[in-house]
């Protein structure tokens, strides 16, 4: 079959496609990343969509040509300012199904999430739930899934977040009693499921969960497990600590924690796996025997002692620019302007020079923090201590061997920078 998959460049979405071409299939990406898709998936055709803006129908007619299945894998956690979660949940999705409707396609299938039914009434939840309704309700032979927890040899989102905490050292902290359930289920199961519900005629809403139930806390005990990491005890993070994480990552959009992904993992969402098992030919693995047709190397535990340090970094980098920038401004720097007459600048210059540094370095603070453009602004920050460096040397040598180093710092923060704009890409 000629397969159309949307958000291809995703967590589920590029398993699903690796899954699909070993089984011989003709796979569309549809992504808004066209080259870097094209490098991941070279046997697979690669196309290109913005879910924020195709919202529609003519905008998908085209992309249909020649297609025999659809698969919506586009989603996000939250919104944001390069994020319209109304448009990616729901009216890109139902512009697609309608173009899919009018073209008869033969099968469109959704991969939603379990809990949008009776999950909290926010955002995420109601668009999602919208568009499930949406294309149940058209003509168009139809599928909704709805998948619990999914676990991978990679990680994103919820199970990246899961893996550091099962990776920190000593002691696991938990949300509350770390008793809230789910039914994980194995990548390598989900993939199968969803290309066997490509062929069957089945019309309605089939929640994906595993065989087991697991809490959390077990869930994380069975990662360090699988991390290679020796026991640790586990211990509850106060609410109001969980709370003050949580509002970091809603006003920094740092990562899975969040109030969506708390609201969510505060609501229970089971289901009934022997619904799902009647509906198929084959056993899903059970969690958390799963984990053993994925061995843990090297790069995951790396991956997983690394993820805090990373919004650590971001966190350090930023005060560093901002208050070298603030504090020259409210502050007499004279140290800094007779270096600046030491380098030839006319007396007239020096303060404006000194206020468009400050400015300067506030304004790298602001953009590394609020803009996409990482890789960008990381070489904008090297490019400036590289300057500000060389300033220093040529004006003032001596403070190479000050013994506070101001300048020998500065390779340290060049290596800091570096690392920082590695782990930038989340996926």
């Amino acid at each position: 079959m000629r397969i159309l998959i949307t958000g291809a460049n995703g967590f589920i979405g590029g398993y699903l496609v690796a899954h699909l071409l070993k089984g011989g299939h003709q796979v569309v990406c549809c992504v808004r990343a066209v080259c870097q898709t094209q490098l991941r998936f070279p046997l697979a055709t690669v196309i290109s969509c913005d879910f924020n803006r195709d919202t529609h129908i003519s905008d998908w007619l085209p992309r249909l040509a020649n297609i025999d299945v659809v698969i919506n894998c586009a989603g996000v956690l939250t919104a944001s300012r390069q994020q319209n979660i109304h448009h990616i949940h729901y009216q890109t999705p139902v512009a697609l199904f309608k173009a899919c409707e009018q073209l008869q396609i033969k099968r469109v299938l959704q991969i939603s999430a379990l809990g949008v039914v009776d999950g909290p009434e926010i955002d995420y939840v109601i668009t999602k739930r919208k568009a499930d309704e949406a294309l149940l309700n058209m003509s168009v032979s139809a599928c909704v899934l709805r998948p619990s927890l999914v676990y991978a040899s990679g990680a994103y989102g919820g199970t990246s977040l899961l893996r550091a905490l099962a990776a920190l050292p000593y002691a696991i902290p938990l949300i509350g009693s770390g008793q809230f359930r789910f039914q994980p289920i194995a990548m390598f199961d989900l993939v199968r499921v969803i290309e066997h519900f490509l062929e069957q005629d089945y019309h309605g809403v089939i929640d994906v969960v595993g065989p087991k139930t697991a809490t959390v806390k077990s869930i994380l005990l069975s990662f360090r497990q699988w991390l290679g990491l020796p026991f640790a005890k586990t211990y509850a993070i106060p609410h109001w600590l969980i709370k003050l994480f949580v509002m970091f990552g809603n006003v920094f959009s740092s990562g899975p924690l969040n109030s969506v992904s708390y609201q969510m993992i505060l609501k229970e969402n089971m289901s009934d796996y022997k619904a799902l098992r009647a509906l198929l030919n084959f056993d899903l693995t059970p969690f958390p025997e799963g984990l053993n047709f994925y061995p843990s190397q090297t790069q995951d535990r790396w991956y997983a002692r690394l993820y805090f340090l990373q919004p650590a970094l971001t966190i350090s980098l930023f005060l560093l620019w901002f208050f070298s920038g603030i504090i020259p401004l409210l502050t007499n720097q004279q140290a800094a302007e007779q270096l600046l007459h030491h380098l030839g600048f006319p007396s007239a210059m020096v303060s404006v020079v000194r206020v468009i540094s400050c400015f300067w370095d506030v304004f790298l603070a602001i953009g590394m923090v609020m803009t996409r453009q990482k890789w960008f602004f990381g070489i904008l920050q090297l490019l400036t201590i590289g300057a500000y460096t060389m300033v220093a040397t040529v004006g003032a040598f001596g403070l190479w061997l000050d013994p506070l180093g101001p300048l020998l710092k500065n390779i340290p923060i060049l290596v800091a920078v570096l690392i920082w704009m590695g782990m930038t890409d989340e996926r």
